[in-house]
């Protein structure tokens, strides 16, 4: 099964739209779309996150050389300005990964159910 995953933030929500497709044996697909209602103290602490990162401001760079055959990028528009990195471009391994460790607690929080 291979899925692709598009998470879009904007407004007063986050939109996770999934593809997954069978291998190999038919052409068997299946598709979803969940939305996460968020808050505006939420939508504030995702630009922090952003923003305390520096990715707006990352030179682009070539990728590195690598086994996976996926595309794993991000792609942000703040303030007007798009901005999109892999993540395997030279030089931006170690911010990428803690810019998406820190965008994974955030996500993981919005996604929690609170009683």
């Amino acid at each position: 099964m291979a899925t692709q995953e598009r998470i879009v933030v904007e407004g007063n929500q986050v939109k996770v739209f999934r593809h997954a497709k069978q291998l190999g044996e038919g052409p068997e697909k299946r598709q979803s779309t969940q939305n996460y209602p968020i808050s505006k103290k939420q939508m504030e602490k995702f630009i922090e996150i952003v923003k305390i990162s520096g990715f707006m401001t990352w030179p682009k760079n070539p990728d590195v050389p690598h086994k996976s055959h996926a595309d794993e990028y991000i792609e942000i528009t703040l303030d007007g300005k798009t901005v999109r990195h892999n993540k395997w471009e030279k030089g931006h391994e170690e911010s990428f990964r803690i810019l998406y460790t820190h965008f994974n607690t955030w996500f993981t929080d919005v996604r929690s159910v609170r009683f």
